[in-house]
């Protein structure tokens, strides 16, 4: 811990990285935003392309900028896992309900929430996945986004695993924390 003197002689930029790191930890919350254009790697452009179904938010006219992908798309993404069976959105409340008239969704029930799948259950759609204790708004600004695409922090993929607990997310879980370690 730096004392008021020795603060006073740290440079402004990096009095400001303590004062954001130190804000991070007591808020449990990200300090920065996700990705954005140009801080993707050459390997995360390859994996957007092995993400099954993605092609499914352009056939269903879903706006990019108002939906969250999670799930294993974005483990695909971050090479952690080698596939996705199926693609996995939060969206606002305006676009569950566009996708509710759309009448090519069909409405399901699972964690006490309401979920919009289409028929074949390639792509599953809730709003405001409470699971996590957060708003969408948030999931977008925390979001790393990839060709417009907003995927889900791996913080906040780490947290919603690790609160659903279930048999199918160990592996998840163990590949989340060797990432966090190596970075």
């Amino acid at each position: 811990m730096l004392s008021i003197s020795q603060m006073i002689d740290v440079p402004m930029n990096a009095f400001k990285a303590l004062k954001e790191r130190f804000l991070h930890t007591l808020l449990k919350e990200p300090a920065t935003q996700g990705l954005r254009k140009g801080e993707w790697s050459t390997e995360q452009e390859k994996n957007l392309r092995k993400i099954r179904n993605l092609k499914l938010i352009k056939k269903y006219g879903l706006p990019k900028d108002k939906i969250v992908i999670m799930g294993s798309s974005v483990l695909v993404l971050h090479g952690l896992m080698p596939r996705n069976d199926d693609l996995d959105l939060i969206v606002t409340r305006p676009v569950l309900n566009g996708m509710r008239n759309a009448k090519k969704f069909v409405k399901q029930y699972k964690f006490g929430k309401t979920f919009y799948h289409t028929k074949n259950k390639k792509l599953e759609a809730a709003v405001d996945f409470q699971i996590l204790d957060t708003k969408i708004d948030n999931l977008l600004r925390r979001a790393d986004v990839i060709d417009g695409y907003h995927f889900m922090s791996l913080r906040d993929t780490y947290r919603m695993y690790r609160i659903l607990n279930r048999d199918k997310d160990i592996v998840k879980l163990q590949r989340l924390k060797e990432k966090f370690k190596r970075t």
